[in-house]
């Protein structure tokens, strides 16, 4: 379903420039009075890359076997 899927990068998109053009920049307004929240708040919006589908050969990254 590429509509679909146009649609989807499409919102995620519009949804990264509301964090980076609004939130953000709002945060960053309270940082004295509130690092705590602040630092809490930049942790939180790091992207950690969890997709674990490829190992970088072009080849799936193989299933560890069930921990018994």
């Amino acid at each position: 379903m590429p509509d679909a899927r146009v649609s989807q990068t499409e919102l995620f998109k519009e949804g990264e420039t509301i964090l980076k053009d609004e939130l953000d920049n709002l945060l960053l307004r309270m940082q004295s009075k509130y690092p705590d929240f602040y630092k809490a708040y930049k942790s939180a919006r790091v992207i950690k890359n969890l997709s674990g589908g490829h190992n970088g050969t072009g080849e799936a990254t193989p299933t560890p076997p069930p921990a018994s």
